[in-house]
C-alpha cells in the first residue's frame, strides 16, 4: 500500500464512517461501546418501569432585599446571601418541619408526616439570577407533594415572623415597661401641680418635672413606634408569592433524567477506554424494531447540518433517547447533571445545536415501544408479518 500524504490522511481522518446498517455500526470496531451504551441506557428504562411514582411541588417565596441597598452594593449583595442561606437553612427545620405536619391541608392527605418523614421530602434553594427562595416537596401524590409544598412556605414565613418577634422582644417589653411608669409617673405629677398653689415655686418645681416626663415620654413613645416598624419591615422580608400546584406528571421515574445519567457513564467509558471513537449512539432496549439505517441517518444529519448532536424522530415526537453523543462534550454534560443538578437531558441537548432526523411513523412506528405483555404480542406478529412479506425495508413495516 503507497503512504498516504499529510492532506490525504486529514482528508480521510474527517470522512464519516459508511455506516449502513446498525448491524454494520456494531462490526465496525463499536460492539463493545454499544454493549456498554446499551446496559447503561437498559438500567435507565428498568428503573423507569419499576421505581414507584413521585411527584414533585414547588412554592416561592420572595425575599425582599430592598433594606439593605443603602449599605452599598457588595455590602448589600452579601446581607441579600445571607439572609437567603439563613432562610434556607430555617426551611429544613424540625420547627418549621413540624409545624408543617400541623397544618390541615397536609393531614387531609392522608400521608404519614413527621419532622424527622419531611426531612427526606423537603428541600430548599434559591432560584437562580433572582431574590426568590423556592420550597419543593415531593410525595407519593400530586395533592401530598402540593400541600407539603405550601404548608412548609407558610411554616417558614410564620417562623420567621416569630424569630423577628423573639429578637425584639427585649427591646420592646423594656420600652412598654418605660412607657407605663412614665405615664404612672405623669399622672402623679399632673395632681400635684393641681394641688400646688398656683404661680408658687412649688407649681413652677411640678410644671418643670412634668415637662421632664412628658419631654422622656415623648421620646419613648417615638422609639416603639420605630421598633414596631421595624418588626414591620423585618417581617415582610420573606413572602410567600407563588402557591405550589399539584404536579400534572412525576418527577420519578424520570427516563430523561436516568439517560443523562446513562449516556455520561457510557462517554466517560468510551473516552477512557476507547478514545479513537468521537461519538457514542444510544438505543432504547425495549425498542425491537429500530431503523437499519440508524446510524448511518443520525451520522449524515448532523454533518450536514453542523449539529453538534442528533436524535430520532417519529410522529413529529422527539426520542431523546435514540441520539448520537459527542464525547467531547461530556465534561459540559457532567456539570449540568452534578453541578446545576439539570434534571432532563433535553434541557441540557437545547443548548447545543441538536440535528432532529425525522423516520416516518406509518405504517408502523420504528420507535415501537415492547414493555407490557400485549405489546409482545403486537411485536411477535409484526415479526411474522415481515418474515411472511416482502422484501425487508430500509424502515421495518409496521401493524397499526
Amino acid at each position: 500500500m503507497l503512504p498516504q500524504a499529510p492532506g490525504e490522511q486529514r482528508l480521510n481522518q474527517r470522512r464519516p464512517p459508511d455506516l449502513k446498517t446498525v448491524g454494520s455500526a456494531l462490526r465496525h470496531r463499536r460492539a463493545l461501546l454499544a454493549v456498554i451504551l446499551l446496559a447503561c441506557v437498559g438500567v435507565a428504562a428498568t428503573l423507569a418501569l419499576v421505581r414507584p411514582k413521585t411527584y414533585e411541588a414547588t412554592a416561592l417565596l420572595y425575599v425582599d432585599e430592598r433594606h439593605n441597598s443603602s449599605q452599598g452594593f457588595d455590602l448589600a449583595l452579601q446581607a441579600g446571601e445571607l439572609l437567603s442561606h439563613h432562610y434556607i437553612e430555617m426551611a429544613t427545620s424540625r420547627a418549621v418541619l413540624a409545624a408543617a405536619c400541623g397544618n390541615p391541608d397536609v393531614s387531609a392527605t392522608g400521608a404519614p408526616c413527621s419532622a424527622d418523614t419531611l426531612a427526606d421530602q423537603v428541600h430548599a434553594g434559591t432560584v437562580r439570577g433572582t431574590s426568590l427562595i423556592g420550597v419543593t416537596a415531593d410525595a407519593r401524590t400530586p395533592e401530598a407533594a402540593a400541600a407539603i409544598a405550601n404548608a412548609v412556605a407558610k411554616a417558614l414565613v410564620a417562623q420567621d415572623a416569630q424569630q423577628i418577634d423573639q429578637l425584639l422582644k427585649p427591646t420592646r417589653d423594656y420600652l412598654d415597661s418605660e412607657l407605663k411608669r412614665l405615664d404612672a409617673a405623669i399622672t402623679t405629677a399632673q395632681q400635684a401641680l393641681d394641688k400646688a398653689p398656683p404661680n408658687s415655686p412649688q407649681a413652677a418645681a411640678q410644671l418643670a418635672y412634668l415637662n421632664q416626663l412628658q419631654g422622656e415620654y415623648s421620646v419613648d413613645y417615638g422609639r416603639r413606634q420605630d421598633l414596631a416598624v421595624e418588626q414591620f419591615r423585618l417581617s415582610g422580608n420573606l413572602s410567600v408569592i407563588q402557591t405550589a400546584d399539584p404536579p400534572a406528571k412525576p418527577s420519578d421515574p424520570d427516563p430523561l433524567r436516568y439517560l443523562a445519567a446513562g449516556v455520561l457513564a457510557g462517554l466517560d467509558w468510551t473516552a477512557e477506554h476507547r478514545p479513537d471513537c468521537a461519538h457514542v449512539v444510544s438505543v432504547a432496549t425495549d425498542a425491537p424494531f429500530l431503523p437499519r439505517d440508524l446510524v448511518s441517518r443520525l451520522v449524515r444529519s448532523m454533518q450536514k447540518s453542523g449539529a453538534d448532536l442528533a436524535c430520532a424522530a417519529s410522529g413529529g415526537q422527539p426520542h431523546p433517547v435514540i441520539g448520537l453523543w459527542p464525547v467531547r462534550l461530556r465534561e459540559d454534560l457532567r456539570h449540568a447533571v452534578v453541578v446545576e443538578t439539570v434534571r432532563k437531558v433535553d434541557v441540557w441537548t437545547a443548548r447545543h445545536r441538536l440535528a432532529t432526523v425525522p423516520f416516518p411513523s406509518e405504517p408502523i412506528d420504528p420507535f415501537f415501544n415492547a414493555n407490557r405483555p400485549e405489546d409482545l404480542t403486537t411485536a411477535a406478529a409484526l415479526v411474522a408479518a415481515e418474515s411472511g412479506g416482502g422484501p425487508a425495508s430500509e424502515t421495518p413495516p409496521q401493524s397499526g
